[in-house]
């Protein structure tokens, strides 16, 4: 008889909720950017803290600190282009840091899948 297979056994499923988990937080830490006053640099800090609860309280709730493990190579690249974004930086040398850290934040986190 075959195990019942759930999201933390099935890669895919695994795959998806995880997906799913840093997709809702990164919408909730534009939102709490978007909607603060004051210095960019304070509204990106508080826009990443809120981030960093939602995936760090998912990932108690679920049990599982491998929701939170690619945190960490995700979130610059949100923070980064959002910091570009919200400051009108689109000259070459910024172009330049963000589509490096893209890269390596791509890099990372398939490293992590894989």
């Amino acid at each position: 008889m075959e195990a019942k297979r759930d999201w933390r056994t099935s890669r895919p499923a695994g795959f998806a909720v995880i997906g799913l988990i840093y997709v809702v937080a990164s919408a909730f830490g534009v939102a709490v950017f978007t909607s603060m006053d004051g210095a960019p640099w304070l509204r990106l800090l508080a826009a990443d803290a809120a981030a960093t609860v939602l995936v760090w309280s998912a990932s108690w709730a679920l049990d599982n600190a491998s929701v939170y493990d690619p945190y960490w190579s995700v979130q610059p690249i949100v923070i980064l282009d959002l910091w570009l974004v919200a400051n009108g930086r689109f000259d070459l040398s910024a172009l330049a840091l963000a589509g490096l850290l893209n890269v390596w934040g791509v890099r990372l986190t398939a490293n992590w899948a894989v």
